[in-house]
C-alpha cells in the first residue's frame, strides 16, 4: 500500500468515526434497550351510533404493543403510564384549554424474543365542535412513561411532541385537569 492509498484509509475511517458517533448501548438488566420496542396505535370505535349531524360520541382505546427481542433475557416488571388530552370545545374560549381524559397504567412482563399486545380500558368522548353550541372534548394528544422494575424511566412517547414537551411531567396531573397550552393548570370556570 502506498502514501497516498494509507492517507485516503486513514481519512475515510476518520470520517465513518465522526459521522458514526461515540456507541452507547443502554441496558435494562442484561437486555439492551435496542431490543425493546413499543409501539403504541389509537383505535376509535364509534359510539351506540344515536350520534346526531354534529355531536360526536366514540370510546378511544390504546393498543400497546411491546417487543422483546432479546434471546437472552426476560423483560420483567415493565410499567407504562399513559395520559390522555382533550382538546375542550366551548363557546366562550378565548385561548385553547385542555382536559385530561384519563390515565391507565399498564404493567406486565414480556418472554425472551417475543411480542405481548394489550389494550387500556376505553375512554368514552361525547363532545360537539360545530357552531352554534360547542361543547364536551375531542381527543387531542397523549403521553407515555415506561419504567423497569427499579422505577427507572426507559422510554417515553407522545403523538403530539411540539405539545406535550416532557411525558414524565405530564404524569403529574390527575383526570379531570383544566390545562392552557403550556401544560399549566387552570382553574374550572364557568364556561368551560
Amino acid at each position: 500500500m502506498n502514501k497516498l492509498s494509507i492517507k485516503r484509509y486513514l481519512v475515510t475511517f476518520l470520517a465513518v468515526l465522526l459521522i458514526s458517533g461515540p456507541c452507547v448501548t443502554l441496558t435494562w438488566g442484561e437486555v439492551s434497550l435496542d431490543d425493546i420496542e413499543i409501539q403504541i396505535n389509537k383505535v376509535k370505535r364509534r359510539g351506540d351510533g344515536k350520534d346526531s349531524n354534529d355531536d360526536k360520541m366514540h370510546s378511544l382505546v390504546f393498543k400497546v404493543i411491546v417487543e422483546n427481542e432479546s434471546m437472552k433475557e426476560d423483560l420483567k416488571d415493565l410499567k407504562v403510564e399513559m395520559i390522555y388530552f382533550g382538546l375542550c370545545h366551548r363557546d366562550k374560549l378565548k385561548s385553547k384549554v385542555f382536559k385530561v381524559l384519563g390515565k391507565h397504567i399498564l404493567e406486565f412482563d414480556v418472554k425472551k424474543s417475543s411480542e405481548l399486545e394489550l389494550e387500556t380500558d376505553p375512554i368514552e368522548i361525547h363532545y360537539d365542535d360545530t357552531r352554534p353550541v360547542l361543547w364536551g372534548e375531542s381527543y387531542y394528544a397523549y403521553a407515555a412513561v415506561a419504567r423497569d422494575s427499579s422505577g427507572k424511566k426507559v422510554l417515553t412517547k407522545t403523538d403530539k411532541s411540539s405539545f406535550i414537551k416532557n411525558c414524565e411531567a405530564a404524569m403529574d396531573f390527575e383526570t379531570g385537569d383544566y390545562l392552557d397550552q403550556s401544560l399549566n393548570k387552570v382553574k374550572k370556570k364557568k364556561n368551560f
